[in-house]
């Protein structure tokens, strides 16, 4: 059973949760990025910084991988008023 978790934008690029499941994989991505900031934030050394870009970034790829294979239809510049 293959059951898409995005929808397609109306107008632009990408995609936005349309179920239950897509909700949370975003609240969770948002819940890492709090907790990452949260604890690198809390800790005094500057070793720590790097580690805030670079986790955030592996994290944005992983909610874009999900995304996109997910979403219905695929990923496409939308313009509005159905497909062209």
């Amino acid at each position: 059973m293959n059951r898409y978790w995005f929808r397609r934008k109306d107008r632009g690029f990408g995609s936005t949760p349309a179920t239950w499941e897509g909700w949370l994989v975003v609240l969770v991505y948002f819940g890492l990025l709090i907790g990452l900031a949260r604890f690198v934030m809390g800790r005094h050394s500057l070793y720590n910084i790097p580690i805030f870009p670079i986790v955030a970034v592996i994290l944005t790829a992983i909610l874009v991988w999900i995304s996109w294979t997910k979403t219905e239809g695929g990923w496409s510049w939308r313009w509005g008023g159905g497909d062209r």
